[in-house]
């Protein structure tokens, strides 16, 4: 937090580039709007999951969301 980086947002495992891109892309509309990060990230990984199943089947829609973690100094609202 010194450093000026109260959250980061990494992925513990490679993931493909496409659905880096939407994730990524969803993340900073919400977190751009005022939702805090933690808030933002749990909240798109909930709303690509069910179509993402439907796309890619349930195994390889978790694989492509379940690595996103964020980390945050401070009170997650």
């Amino acid at each position: 937090y010194a450093a000026g980086a109260g959250n980061l947002i990494m992925t513990l495992w490679p993931v493909d580039d496409r659905a880096t891109v939407k994730v990524m892309e969803k993340f900073y509309e919400k977190y751009l709007s005022g939702t805090p990060p933690p808030r933002a990230l749990a909240e798109v990984q909930r709303e690509l999951l069910k179509p993402w199943i439907e796309d890619h089947g349930e195994i390889e829609a978790i694989r492509r969301l379940a690595p996103f973690i964020c980390t945050s100094i401070g009170p997650v609202e």
